[in-house]
């Protein structure tokens, strides 16, 4: 993108600017690169090494950091200043494509942190994002188990194997939600099945849900998601505080 179309880049062109003191030549040396003038990098540029050195990785890193608390503290603000007695949730960082920066960022404003998380089990890179935002409560904003021999065809983005099997998977990753001592709630997606014929939006058809399409409860899976329910509480106030297991 180049330098009129983006803000972002406008902001990050005067950062490195600065820096390096107005020398393409010292940015080069920094980088590694061979960039002939400052003028290129105000239009569309993607030449840059196919491995990032480390003093190009820590410009990067340092401008997302920038982006991220800028954006953050505008919500913030904004959010506040309109509906001071409500919790500001953050972004609801998706399952993929999440860098540090922007959960730490995101810790230093939100009230709460927000992921969404499809697996059987919290794995060690979600556990280390938890640590990035230790110090601010996190919830679970989607997870769910679905199977292949109920309602739609698809198992959704964690497949439990089969509708029977949907209940252990639940309080089996429930449970250890409600180990981690920051972890506050999380939040199931979604009540009822997808459209067989897929959602407008994104063409899901998952069979994931409490009840179909119909309106039919699958009962085996509800009771056993209560009986985890009512047992969370307990774990969780055994969890240790000081540290993330």
């Amino acid at each position: 993108m180049s330098f009129r179309q983006s803000s972002a880049k406008r902001q990050f062109f005067t950062i490195l600017y600065q820096k390096y003191g107005g020398n393409i030549a010292h940015l080069n040396a920094s980088w590694g690169t061979s960039i002939s003038s400052w003028e290129i990098l105000k239009d569309s540029f993607s030449n840059l090494p196919a491995t990032a050195n480390t003093a190009l990785k820590a410009d990067l890193s340092a401008f997302l950091r920038t982006f991220a608390d800028q954006y953050f503290a505008t919500m913030k603000k904004e959010l506040k200043a309109y509906d001071p007695n409500h919790l500001y949730l953050g972004c609801r960082f998706s399952q993929h494509d999440r860098p540090a920066e922007v959960i730490t960022s995101c810790a230093s404003y939100a009230d709460v942190v927000s992921f969404n998380y499809y697996g059987h089990h919290i794995s060690d890179s979600l556990k280390q994002e938890f640590k990035s935002a230790i110090n601010k409560p996190i919830m679970i904003s989607e997870f769910h188990f679905g199977s292949r021999d109920r309602g739609p065809a698809w198992p959704g983005l964690a497949d439990a194997g089969s509708e029977a099997n949907r209940g252990y998977c639940y309080s089996q990753l429930v449970s250890e939600f409600a180990s981690q001592p920051n972890l506050i709630g999380c939040d199931y997606y979604q009540y009822v099945d997808e459209p067989t014929s897929g959602e407008v939006y994104d063409t899901a058809n998952g069979h994931i849900g409490f009840v179909s399409i119909a309106d039919v409860p699958f009962l085996d899976f509800a009771a056993s998601v209560r009986q985890t329910n009512m047992k969370a509480t307990a774990i969780h106030a055994a969890a240790p505080v000081t540290s993330i297991q």
